[in-house]
């Protein structure tokens, strides 16, 4: 009996001396995910997470902890931990806003512009954001920057040829493609209604830009000496890709 009292004795000891549960693992230094991987996988629990600017160590990483590294607890329980340096910000959304405008309001969260691009898009306004890295609501550190893509408008398209063509069909035909159409008179030779020039030709341009057409008003009449003088030429008439005059 003596054997086992003295037994009992000594792992009580021992218990009392070593502690009961599992010890805590070191963070100090570590970054908020590194910490978080840690404490789950010594059997942990991420407890709540502090910022102070005053603290010692490197920006970003663990400067202490609650409870101590090392000591033993029981498995599951909450882990808590101060981080140097300032929190981080949430991303703001930038969408629809113009460049001054995102400069702006990432300015007044403590963020800055990144590299800035500008594509084409056939969904996005011109001028509007297109996309941002790092997304809205992200986190990331103060004073990170923020790159943003910016729409050029539709993307250009083939102009069509229409020059040889009736004016009503011209104007068909620009307008199926997207383009709006300008158009001149001018005395020919070619058939009234002939479309006998067009500015641009070919190459491409954006929908909703305007193609300028000259229509044949057909042969120059002749004028006797003392007659009146000739008709003065027609401005340009412009026509939208529905169809509309302007």
């Amino acid at each position: 009996m003596k054997r086992i009292a003295v037994v009992a004795m000594l792992l009580f000891a021992l218990l009392a001396l070593v502690g009961c549960g599992s010890a805590v693992p070191g963070l100090k230094g570590l970054t908020l995910d590194e910490a978080t991987r840690a404490i789950s996988e010594a059997g942990f629990t991420p407890g709540s997470v502090t910022y102070d600017e005053a603290a010692g160590g490197a920006e970003g990483g663990v400067s202490s902890q609650t409870p101590e590294a090392s000591k033993r607890v029981d498995q599951g329980t909450p882990v808590n931990i101060v981080i140097a340096g300032p929190p981080p910000v949430e991303v703001p959304s930038l969408s629809g806003l113009s460049l001054p405008e995102a400069k702006a309001v990432l300015a007044a969260v403590g963020l800055t512009a990144g590299a800035v691009d500008e594509q084409y898009s056939d969904s996005v306004a011109r001028d509007d954001l297109v996309e941002q890295s790092p997304e809205a609501s992200e986190t990331v550190g103060r004073g990170s920057a923020v790159a943003m893509t910016f729409s050029q408008g539709p993307t250009p398209q083939s102009v069509p040829s229409v020059k040889g063509m009736a004016e009503k069909d011209a104007l068909s035909k620009l307008k199926g493609a997207g383009f709006r159409a300008g158009v001149a008179r001018s005395y020919s030779s070619k058939k009234k209604g002939t479309v006998i020039a067009q500015s641009p030709s070919d190459g491409t341009l954006q929908p909703g830009k305007i193609v300028k057409i000259t229509v044949s008003k057909g042969p120059k009449a002749s004028y006797s000496t003392g007659s009146a003088s000739e008709p003065a030429p027609h401005i340009y008439s412009y026509f939208t890709p529905h169809g509309g005059r302007l």
